[in-house]
């Protein structure tokens, strides 16, 4: 048998052991089916296209290894690939560390961790925090469909190196950003409405701050999968604000009351969204006091993760948002009026949302609110639509439907609908 044929022989195997179809397979690796056929009929594939293969199938089935099946291709065709291997590895060093403004100090050391060729020192991982970092800032500001990969290849090479760190507390340092990137990988499949992924991410960050001891960790995980359970991205309907306070309770218990001000804060704010969801403005109130306190004492702080852009401009847009699920829509047009010029353009996902928020206190004005509604919908789809939050977009739609449908022959109305309909978005 020859190489070629063998190469050829396991992609077919492994694509017919879990129900691949040949077109499925060729489309993810950008080939016509038909060159697939020959390679399977023992054909040796171009390098790109074996490269392309083998990393489709590695993602579609969890136990393969691209670098193993590469290695069933001939000896001088497998030399290329592991020659592009750490070319690409090099270069996507370089990328993260160009599009996450972070200049890491020695990329030659950390390429070759990451390469496995030998064990993560504290020096790496300060890399890896920097880098982490830097992805942080690219999610508040950049599209999901842009950031997610990087997100992904970071998380991949973490995860390479943890066999390899036997040292305790150098194992716990790399399960910390293990578990922020999990977090930040879960948020970025929901921002593209991927939930089943971002419950598979965050159930991940959950048990790698377990696994790493740190419960301010755990919380921050949770704290992020009641999104999950939340009604706030349907407008206020549906989801199950019973199970999403159970979990923020037991967030608040991990947690403890001497961790970050700001995740706390961040904790009240959540927490007081799903009592407004339920109706229950005293137990609203009285969070949005505790986020408000946590956040003074946050003053000055230093808080490198997720929430370091966490700031008076965010509460007021959770307060704003909880007082028009309370039906309180003229104080929550007067907050969230206030709030907006705050919120710099470069914030993509906090502006829609406060756009969208502000809408649905508008529309609580009846006929009179239809034509303000309407403007600031199409202003939070001037920014969700074309960077793909599409979670944003699907609470826009959602906001029309429920709020504005008795409006629906208003001109305003209309124009929105033919923007949504441009964005083909389901509610």
């Amino acid at each position: 048998m020859s190489v070629g044929s063998e190469f050829g022989r396991t992609v077919r195997k492994l694509r017919e052991q879990h129900g691949v179809s040949q077109q499925v397979l060729a489309d993810l690796a950008g080939i016509s089916r038909r060159w697939l056929v020959e390679i399977e009929a023992g054909t040796e594939p171009k390098l790109p296209h074996a490269i392309r293969l083998a990393e489709e199938l590695a993602a579609l089935v969890p136990e393969v290894q691209a670098t193993d099946l590469l290695a069933s291709c001939s000896a001088h065709l497998a030399r290329r690939a592991d020659i592009m291997t750490k070319v690409k590895r090099r270069r996507f060093i370089k990328y993260l560390s160009a599009v996450s403004g972070v200049a890491v100090i020695d990329g030659e050391r950390l390429e070759s961790v990451l390469a496995g060729l030998g064990p993560p020192d504290d020096r790496a991982i300060d890399d890896l925090e920097a880098i982490s970092r830097g992805l942080v800032d690219e999610y508040w500001t950049r599209g999901p469909i842009t950031v997610f990969p990087m997100v992904q290849g970071h998380l991949d090479g973490l995860r390479s190196m943890l066999a390899s760190a036997e040292r305790t507390e150098l194992r716990r340092r790399l399960l910390r950003v293990l578990s922020e990137t999990a977090t930040l990988s879960g948020w970025l499949a929901f921002r593209l409405q991927a939930r089943r992924d971002a419950e598979d991410f965050w159930a991940l960050a959950t048990a790698w701050a377990d696994e790493a001891g740190d419960g301010p960790l755990r919380a921050y995980a949770l704290i992020a999968r009641t999104n999950l359970l939340s009604a706030t991205w349907r407008d206020g309907e549906g989801g199950n604000a019973v199970a999403a306070i159970a979990l923020l309770d037991a967030a608040a218990s991990v947690m403890g009351p001497h961790s970050s001000p700001l995740r706390r804060a961040w904790l009240y704010a959540r927490r007081a969204e799903e009592h407004a969801i339920r109706g229950v403005r005293r137990a609203c109130e009285t969070d949005l006091e505790r986020a408000a306190r946590a956040l003074a004492e946050a003053e000055g702080c230093v808080e490198d993760g997720f929430l370091r852009s966490w700031d008076q401009a965010q509460l007021a847009g959770y307060r704003g948002n909880c007082a028009q699920l309370l039906g309180r829509w003229q104080e929550a047009i007067s907050i969230l009026d206030e709030t907006l010029p705050n919120i710099p353009p470069t914030m993509l996902n906090q502006r829609a949302a406060v756009l969208t928020n502000l809408a649905a206190a508008h529309s609580q004005e009846g006929q009179d609110g239809v034509e303000q509604a309407c403007g600031l919908l199409r202003q939070a789809l001037d920014i969700a639509g074309p960077a793909r939050l599409v979670a944003a977009q699907q609470r826009i739609a959602g906001v029309r439907q429920r709020r504005l449908r008795p409006f629906t022959r208003m001109p305003a109305v209309q124009q929105l609908d033919e923007q949504l309909r441009s964005w083909t978005t389901p509610s």
